[in-house]
């Protein structure tokens, strides 16, 4: 295994929480979303996930689709 030595930094913590999500996407606002409702994400609500992520203007391609 090849090894990257990086040189010692100061970082600042602007807060301090008990979960934070650093993948973003609809995975993301999923897993917050199950977080806060205290849920697995397959328990959550797809009609209210589907409005989180339009709320977050991350578009679900739902217009476009014609049955």
């Amino acid at each position: 295994m090849e090894w990257v030595d990086e040189p010692a930094r100061r970082t600042a913590v602007l807060a301090r929480v008990d979960l934070l999500v650093c993948w973003g996407g609809f995975a993301g606002v999923a897993a917050a979303l199950a977080l806060r409702q205290r849920k697995l994400p397959g328990e959550l609500d797809v009609a209210q996930l589907q409005r989180e992520l339009q709320a977050q203007g991350m578009g679900l391609g739902l217009s476009a689709r014609k049955n």
